[in-house]
């Protein structure tokens, strides 16, 4: 730091919204001027289901939806048997594939990891 000027790369000028202290936390919708999704927080099952809804939006064709798919399958397997084989049959379905092998597959928790053998 120089004594003559305390802050000499400090520049006279504002940056637009876009680089703005807020940026990161208006979210996918406000970052794309979507509109919001009208939410009841008290319901969690509502909830999670508009966030993996989203995220198959956001997500599609990059193969990073397995890891939210499980982890709420995994929550919801008590209350919601069968979610995952669901979810993957369904879009095994809209793609015009078969769906009944890897239902029956899916329902078998041990189906869902990876048969690593250490």
């Amino acid at each position: 730091v120089h004594a003559a000027n305390p802050a000499p790369f400090d520049f006279n000028g504002s940056t637009g919204a876009v680089n703005g202290n807020w940026y990161r936390n208006i979210g996918i919708r406000g970052r794309a001027v979507n509109r919001n999704v009208p939410i009841d927080a008290t319901n969690i099952v509502d909830t999670e289901n508009k966030i993996i809804d989203e995220a198959a939006l956001e997500l599609a064709f990059e193969g990073y939806r397995w890891p939210d798919l499980l982890r709420i399958a995994l929550r919801r397997e008590a209350t919601e048997p069968g979610y995952l084989a669901n979810k993957i049959g369904a879009k095994l379905d809209a793609e015009g594939l078969p769906s009944g092998e890897a239902r029956n597959k899916l329902g078998n928790k041990a189906n869902w990891y990876l048969p690593f053998k250490w």
